[in-house]
């Protein structure tokens, strides 16, 4: 650990072609300059690159897991790094193992590919009027049957029944 002139603490090196730490709280690499700041929970508060800040988002820590992963870094040791950058804010362990998986087999996007969700159905008036009148022809009809004769779901019926038709 190397402290700055402010005397918060700069934490350890975040990759291994750091040479040099100075008491600015600077770290200097062959890539450029990384500047980062170690908040009192030991976890990396601000992390700034060439000074640019870096996104702690999903979507940036699986450009990180992309860039590991092409250069043949260990499923393992991307985590440790990416755990050691981001702290609480990092992808769970079977995310990164996942999304390194997923890279080294050709996946070249870092979105989250669209998932198939159930079809929203708009309560219309129309099936309030059909459920209205299933109802006033038999009081003792169930909602699964309401459900299964209009062939929507049992919680569009109990929502119609008890929020449209009291």
């Amino acid at each position: 650990m190397c402290p700055s002139e402010s005397g918060t603490e700069v934490g350890a090196p975040i990759f291994p072609a750091v040479e040099l730490c100075d008491f600015s709280g600077r770290w200097q690499c062959m890539s450029g300059e990384i500047w980062y700041t170690i908040n009192s929970s030991s976890v990396i508060s601000e992390i700034t690159v060439n000074n640019r800040a870096m996104d702690s988002s999903k979507q940036a820590q699986r450009a990180v897991i992309q860039f590991l992963s092409a250069e043949g870094v260990s499923a393992t040791d991307i985590y440790g790094r990416v755990k050691n950058v981001y702290g609480t804010e990092c992808m769970s362990r079977t995310a990164v193992f996942r999304w390194c998986s997923d890279f080294r087999h050709g996946r070249v996007s870092t979105v989250d590919m669209p998932r198939p969700s159930q079809a929203h159905v708009v309560i219309t008036q129309e099936s309030i009027s059909a459920v209205n009148s299933l109802v006033r022809e038999n009081r003792r009809i169930t909602t699964q049957e309401i459900a299964d004769s209009l062939s929507v779901s049992k919680g569009t019926v109990d929502t119609i029944l008890h929020e449209h038709l009291n």
